[in-house]
């Protein structure tokens, strides 16, 4: 009777030794990949937060040149800034994109916003975001409106270069928008 109480002492203390070796093996493997998945998750956030950054910044990009445009088309005033004909019913009515308001904005713009080139396709501003350089240029689109006379369409582009070296073939596009802009003066035509 003895005998039999050692043996049966000793089978309930024989599952209270310790983990088994493929226990620690599996809870080792379960810890790694939680910790391979964790550091990818943070890496792709990291990735996501800096093209949400240079996204950003291009678009603040184009904005701040569209207002500036914007302001510049507010103060045009007929007879003063624009070439263009003395009365106002010829100014208005006009068949040549280049005898009307669209055109005398595209001329009026100062040399800085146009870096020197009224025909505006060359580029404008760079700027860097987290070390990526990145270029503004906008391109003068006149005649493709409604009324060509009236509305200027700006063809705005942002790129990026991963060797800050522009025009090489590797340039990426990171945003682009059209706009038309109407001088005020061209508000007052019937």
């Amino acid at each position: 009777m003895m005998w039999q109480k050692i043996i049966l002492q000793s089978k309930k203390n024989s599952s209270d030794k310790g983990f088994l070796t493929i226990e620690i093996i599996v809870a080792t493997l379960v810890a790694f990949f939680f910790l391979m998945f964790s550091l990818q998750a943070l890496a792709a956030a990291m990735l996501m937060k800096f093209q949400a950054q240079q996204d950003q910044r291009a678009d603040n990009l184009i904005q701040e040149d569209i207002e500036r445009l914007g302001g510049l088309s507010r103060s045009l005033t007929l007879g003063l800034d624009a070439q263009l004909a003395a009365d106002l019913p010829t100014a208005c009515n006009v068949d040549i994109f280049a005898n009307g308001y669209a055109f005398a904005l595209l001329n009026s713009i100062p040399a800085e916003f146009a870096n020197g080139a009224p025909a505006l396709d060359t580029p404008l501003l760079d700027d860097v975001v987290g070390g990526v350089e990145l270029r503004l240029s906008r391109t003068a689109l006149g005649g493709n409106s409604v009324a060509p006379h009236q509305t200027l369409g700006i063809y705005y582009r942002v790129i990026s270069s991963n060797n800050n070296v522009f025009d090489d073939g590797d340039d990426v596009e990171v945003a682009n928008r059209y706009v038309e802009i109407i001088p005020d003066e061209a508000l007052r035509c019937p």
